[in-house]
């Protein structure tokens, strides 16, 4: 049997967060979860987390969203995989991000964090960089040319709500990262990022 895997989207809990595209992560897995028809009641609180797990196949897959704040992220998929023994190659991690416009979705296999919190406390707390990225393009916001004043911006633009404008690109991409899950775990991950990568957006 092959190993227990967890697909884990990073976000920032509650009310005040719902919909921003730091919540990328939770968004997807929200959709994930829809699409397998698991209900509300599938999900349980443990890890400092919500968790939900399916069948595919035999092998055991862990969906997980944790609740400690995106730059404490990775405590709660540490504990996860300890208990499920899962290996960080076998960990898929949902996140925002900045370099790719709103719509895109590629998959990774290890590398830096890119200076995004969640996914530094990941490769923390794993003690490996090696695991897989579903990366969630949410663009970058138009910064004035004033470095001291640039962070503030990109921090402000990451907490925002998705627009009303932007609803229909939204669905669309997270019926795709949706897609991209399913890919992976039924092709395994070269074979998703050939199919996922190779889509123009």
């Amino acid at each position: 049997m092959e190993h227990s895997c967890i697909i884990a989207g990073l976000g920032n809990p509650g009310e005040k967060y719902e919909r921003t595209r730091h919540n990328a992560g939770f968004l997807v897995l929200d959709e994930f979860a829809r699409a397998l028809s698991l209900g509300a009641g599938s999900w349980k609180e443990k890890f400092d987390a919500e968790y939900a797990t399916f069948s595919d196949g035999g092998r055991k897959v862990i969906l997980l969203k944790p609740q400690t704040y995106m730059n404490e992220s990775g405590r709660s998929i540490q504990a996860a995989s300890r208990f499920f023994k899962v290996p960080p190659d076998h960990v898929c991690v949902v996140h925002d991000d900045l370099d790719f416009g709103l719509g895109t979705v590629r998959l990774k296999f290890g590398g830096g964090d890119g200076g995004h919190n969640g996914l530094k406390s990941v490769s923390r707390m794993l003690s490996s960089r090696q695991y897989l990225r579903l990366r969630f393009g949410i663009g970058r916001p138009n910064i004035p040319q004033k470095a001291d004043i640039s962070e503030n911006f990109v921090h402000s633009w990451v907490l925002g709500k998705f627009s009303r404008e932007e609803d229909a690109v939204l669905q669309e991409a997270l019926s795709r990262a949706t897609a991209a899950i399913q890919l992976l775990l039924k092709d395994g991950f070269e074979a998703a990022q050939n199919s996922v990568n190779s889509r123009s957006r």
